[in-house]
């Protein structure tokens, strides 16, 4: 199964090693899950610029690296989507390149960032029409941590 990991889950397992989160991580390479990444590299970057000083981390990617368990997908988001996430309050870029992996790849995203509606912060609860339209108009499931280490 392909994954579009959120780097704030990544961040989670690695900086505060959360049950669920560190659970996610690990099921990556153990059940030959596969990660995708766009490519021009902004979501690796964002891995980089968070987790490259921690030795987990750089030696999960290697693991995923030396397993080519990593693909690679258009992580441009198409305009009208990106327009009608925009509307609704997702407007960052990085958060459109994780949209455009999903759709382009398995339609998975495994997040905790309330812009998105999912993760314990309150402010989930103010984008729940985020949730409901990546799931309903776009096509994607979106999981927690806790809910992806069931799936997974």
């Amino acid at each position: 199964m392909q994954v579009v990991l959120d780097t704030n889950v990544l961040c989670d397992a690695v900086i505060a090693s959360s049950i669920s989160h560190v659970a996610v991580m690990a099921s990556i390479p153990t059940k030959h899950h596969r990660i995708v990444l766009d490519h021009d590299g902004r979501l690796l970057k964002q891995y980089r610029d968070n987790l490259s000083r921690h030795l987990l981390f750089r030696k999960w990617y290697l693991e995923l690296q030396m397993r080519s368990l990593i693909d690679f997908a258009n992580g441009h988001l198409i305009q009208r989507i990106a327009q009608d996430l925009t509307v609704l309050g997702l407007h960052e870029p990085e958060d459109h390149v994780i949209v455009s992996l999903a759709i382009n790849s398995s339609k998975y995203i495994i997040t905790e960032d309330s812009d998105f509606g999912k993760g314990p912060s309150p402010r989930a609860l103010d984008h729940q029409d985020v949730l409901t339209h990546l799931k309903h108009s776009v096509g994607l499931t979106l999981h927690d941590a806790t809910e992806a280490s069931h799936h997974l």
